[in-house]
């Protein structure tokens, strides 16, 4: 299972200035199992850390939807 990390406000917006628009993150639902288990609820967005077994770390953000 991927580690899964719910960004703050601060980070959030960084984020935003640094790679852009809203709309070119992936989508992750509310109602999905992480985003309940971590609290996130919409607008919020979560950092997806997903390890290989060759030992690199691929990072991915997700915005949280209805």
């Amino acid at each position: 299972m991927p580690t899964h990390r719910l960004l703050s406000n601060e980070e959030k917006l960084a984020l935003q200035r640094l790679h852009g628009k809203k709309t070119e993150y992936c989508r992750m639902l509310s109602t999905d199992a992480m985003a309940k288990w971590l609290g996130a609820g919409p607008g919020s967005m979560v950092e997806v850390l997903r390890r290989s077994p060759e030992g690199t770390v691929h990072i991915t953000y997700r915005k949280v939807g209805r």
